[in-house]
């Protein structure tokens, strides 16, 4: 699997850590690893990019899902 692709096996809000990766977020939303990071990028979805790598805190994620 390329990590563009979303993965295949859905990952439960209720069992997320409090701070999630790109791919965590993808696997949640059922959306690609790219689509999440143009998301973020566009702040559309609030996240940090800490080095080369964005993170998402949950609540965040809950916001967003309430209001997309």
């Amino acid at each position: 699997m390329t990590s563009s692709n979303a993965s295949s096996a859905s990952l439960p809000l209720s069992e997320c850590p409090d701070i999630m990766t790109v791919t965590q977020v993808a696997s949640v939303l059922h959306l690609s690893q790219n689509t999440v990071r143009s998301l973020l990028m566009r702040q559309v979805l609030p996240g940090k990019k800490v080095g080369m790598k964005w993170i998402v805190r949950k609540e965040s994620l809950l916001a967003y899902l309430e209001n997309p």
